[in-house]
C-alpha cells in the first residue's frame, strides 16, 4: 500500500494551486479593490463549487482508513494540509481528534463548496456551534459549554480566561 501512497502523495503536490496569490491587499488600489471584491461575493452568495473542483481530486483516489496505517494516514494528512493550503483553504480540528477521523475529515472537505480567495483564508473548522449532531461527535469543543451551563449571569465573569476553553 505504500507505493500507491506515495503516488497519492506525488498527486496530492500536483494539485497545489499554481498561481502565487498576492500577498498583500496594500500592494495596489487595484489589490484593496479586488478584496473588497472578493468580501462583497463571499457575502452575498454560496460558493459555486467543491473543493474537489478547484484542485482536481477525488474522494475516490483515497484509500479507506482500513486499509492505511496511521503513519500513511498521518503522510496524507500533512500533504492535504499544504496542499490545501496553496489555495488559501485552512482547517480547525482539534488536536484530541484521532488520526483515523482527522482523515476523514479532511477527505470530507474535498466534497465541500468553498470560496477560493486571492487575499484571505476560508477556513474549515467542522463546527457549528451546536454539540447535538456535529461531524466532530464526542470531540466537539462546544461539549464544554453544554456540559457548563452558565446559570447565574451575575456570576459570569468576562474575564477571557474564566470562559470553559
Amino acid at each position: 500500500m505504500q507505493s500507491y501512497i506515495n503516488y497519492l502523495l506525488e498527486d496530492i503536490e500536483a494539485a497545489k494551486r499554481q498561481e502565487t496569490p498576492v500577498k498583500s491587499i496594500l500592494d495596489s488600489t487595484e489589490s484593496l479593490e479586488a478584496h473588497f471584491a472578493e468580501i462583497d461575493k463571499w457575502v452575498e452568495s454560496d460558493p459555486p463549487f467543491t473543493f474537489s473542483h478547484h484542485c482536481g481530486l477525488k474522494t475516490e483516489q483515497f484509500p479507506p482508513t482500513d486499509k492505511l496505517t496511521e503513519s500513511q494516514m498521518s503522510q496524507v494528512i500533512s500533504a492535504m494540509e499544504q496542499m490545501m493550503h496553496s489555495w488559501n483553504v485552512g482547517m480547525d480540528i482539534p488536536s484530541s481528534v484521532p488520526t483515523t477521523m482527522r482523515y476523514e475529515l479532511i477527505l470530507g472537505i474535498l466534497e465541500k463548496k468553498v470560496s477560493i480567495s486571492t487575499y484571505g483564508f476560508w477556513i474549515l473548522d467542522f463546527c457549528t456551534g451546536n454539540s447535538e449532531g456535529c461531524e466532530l461527535g464526542e470531540y466537539c469543543p462546544c461539549l464544554n459549554f453544554d456540559s457548563d451551563p452558565i446559570d447565574d449571569m451575575d456570576n459570569f465573569k468576562s474575564d477571557p480566561d474564566s470562559l470553559p476553553c
